[in-house]
């Protein structure tokens, strides 16, 4: 049934407003509007899962290769004490005939006494390089403890529900106690994000990728070359340019180790 016509007086002082007005006529629909997508919570666990299955196997993969990195580390340190051997033999060899050539023109006092000062330099050179190659097995030592045990963190907190997946590229340290407090960190950065998607309604959580931030700075950044690190240098280092050594040296590939995350 059609709505009646208005019609205005035709004593309007306007003509134009004496028009018949139709009231079937109908103003424009308004723009298309998007709606929010959100994700219901089934979808969320299912990608949960993926994330987790994901991180599990990074983590069985990368304990395959610790075990690998080991076993090579062995050959190469047999490979490299037969080499060593060799080139020491040789400078034995060469060093002898100099020795025998400089003796021949020295007193018996000075001959004793050079031999004291080679005998003690030779003592406190071993002594430095010894010191080195422990240090440095500390700090390899150091750092992949460290690797484990933010991996076996972030297992936890995945598992528990915690942690968003998208947070995990953001979590590490020099130190467990860094570790954990930026754990503590993503923790509360996925409490608020839970807790804004759940005041509209539904539960969603974000999946979509986010840019990584760069990795920290230091010293070796701008190396062009792997520096001969002294006993100081070992010592004072933290794990983050620890890392960045490792890389430039090629430790890190001789398991084929990998970063944090795979």
């Amino acid at each position: 049934m059609s709505e009646p016509a208005i019609t205005f007086p035709s004593g309007s002082p306007d003509p134009v407003i004496q028009q018949t007005f139709n009231l079937n006529d109908q103003l424009p629909a308004p723009p298309h509007q998007v709606s929010p997508q959100f994700f219901t919570a089934d979808q969320v666990e299912a990608i949960r899962q993926q994330e987790k299955d994901k991180l599990y196997g990074r983590l069985s993969k990368q304990q395959d290769e610790l075990t690998v990195f080991k076993q090579q580390l062995d050959t190469l340190s047999a490979d490299k004490a037969a080499r060593d051997q060799v080139i020491a033999d040789a400078q034995k060899a060469k060093d002898d005939a100099e020795r025998q050539a400089r003796e021949e023109k020295l007193s018996a006092q000075q001959l004793i006494e050079a031999r004291e000062a080679e005998l003690k330099k030779q003592q406190d050179d071993f002594q430095a390089q010894m010191s080195l190659q422990v240090e440095t097995m500390k700090k390899e030592h150091e750092f992949l403890r460290l690797q484990s045990f933010t991996q076996r963190r972030v297992a936890e907190e995945i598992a528990a529900n915690t942690i968003i997946p998208d947070l995990v590229e953001y979590i590490g340290g020099n130190t467990e106690d860094e570790v954990e407090a930026s754990i503590t960190k993503a923790k509360e950065k996925t409490a608020n994000i839970v807790r804004g998607a759940t005041s509209l309604g539904t539960p969603s959580i974000p999946v979509g990728g986010v840019s990584p931030t760069a990795g920290p700075s230091g010293p070796l950044d701008n190396l062009s070359a792997p520096k001969q690190l002294s006993l100081a240098d070992l010592q004072a280092m933290p794990m983050d340019q620890w890392a960045q050594y490792r890389r430039q040296t090629g430790l890190d590939r001789a398991g084929n180790g990998q970063g944090l995350f795979g």
